[in-house]
């Protein structure tokens, strides 16, 4: 195998890790959205349990609800970088990707 069809291969292996971060990215942030949209559902709910007395199961519930909410928005802030706001990766993806 010659140097330059090695790094043919390497450029092809990350296109590929690219569209896969970029579908995994999509994917990160949907899953974010459907349980935001769960909590604005169950809201109403939610409110009958602030007229209880505080327990240490109260504490875990809302610990649990907003927290999980707080660290998936968190993780998408700061990990999930959408290509298509990165000209200069879009464009190099565009330069490379092989079109059927």
């Amino acid at each position: 195998m010659s140097s330059v069809e090695l790094v043919a291969s390497q450029e092809d292996a990350l296109i590929e890790a690219l569209e896969t971060f970029k579908r995994m990215s999509y994917a990160s942030f949907a899953l974010v959205v459907l349980y935001a949209w769960d909590l604005v559902l169950t809201f109403p709910m939610e409110v009958d349990m602030w007229r209880t007395k505080f327990k240490m199961v109260k504490l875990l519930f809302f610990f649990n609800r907003y927290f999980s909410l707080l660290a998936g928005v968190f993780w998408v802030w700061t990990n999930v970088q959408f290509p298509m706001f990165d000209s200069n990766l879009q464009q190099y993806c565009e330069e490379r990707v092989k079109t059927p």
